[in-house]
């Protein structure tokens, strides 16, 4: 019985690691797309037809309807590998907790790293960011009201910061090895530096 429930559980972990494997293909593939807009200059809702009602001519109409198109239904296809991925991770952590092979801390870590969906890869010194705490390699889980569920690319988060200068943002990062949970107050503003951050966030 013991040879049994063990091969059960490395079974289910094989499955949690392949579904964060297509997890992270998708997630590339987004961010893929949404360079495709970025390219454009546009994101997810700018009209696509001028004034007049003609499709702009300063745009690939048909790629951006295209990519966005795709984003959308890749954004789905994430949500459902995400929850089956949370799935997974809480039935691996009860045959753990039944059989003594793991930590509660460990399991929440890893759960709480699948809503991650950004990275500081840097901060400027004296910068808003770095006022505000950020580290480089902290990663993000939400950045104001946007998270992993609405996540549109770097250009979802950079609309949100220009329509913040002077306003405190609620960032909640997971730092270090341990991915401990950290909340902070981010204020977009003017400074000595470039930009209104002074920090650099890549998408996972």
């Amino acid at each position: 019985m013991a040879t049994e429930a063990l091969q059960k559980m490395i079974d289910h972990e094989l499955n949690v690691r392949n579904l964060m494997v297509v997890k992270v293909n998708i997630e590339q593939k987004i961010n893929i797309l949404g360079g495709v807009l970025s390219t454009n200059g546009v994101g997810m809702t700018e009209p696509l037809v001028d004034r007049d009602g003609y499709p702009r001519n300063d745009i690939d109409v048909y790629q951006v309807r295209k990519a966005r198109h795709d984003i959308i239904c890749l954004q789905n296809d994430l949500k459902e590998v995400t929850r089956k991925i949370e799935e997974g991770l809480h039935r691996l952590h009860a045959e753990r907790a039944e059989s003594g092979a793991t930590s509660t801390s460990e399991t929440d870590a890893e759960t709480r790293r699948l809503k991650a969906f950004a990275r500081i890869s840097s901060v400027e010194r004296g910068s808003p960011a770095d006022q505000a705490g950020l580290r480089s390699e902290d990663l993000i889980t939400n950045f104001g009201s946007i998270h992993i569920d609405n996540f549109n690319g770097m250009m979802s988060i950079a609309g949100l910061v220009q329509n913040s200068i002077g306003k405190a943002l609620k960032i909640r990062l997971l730092r270090g090895l341990s991915l401990a949970q950290y909340d902070i107050l981010l204020v977009p503003k003017s400074w000595s530096g470039q930009g209104v951050l002074g920090c650099k966030i890549v998408p996972l």
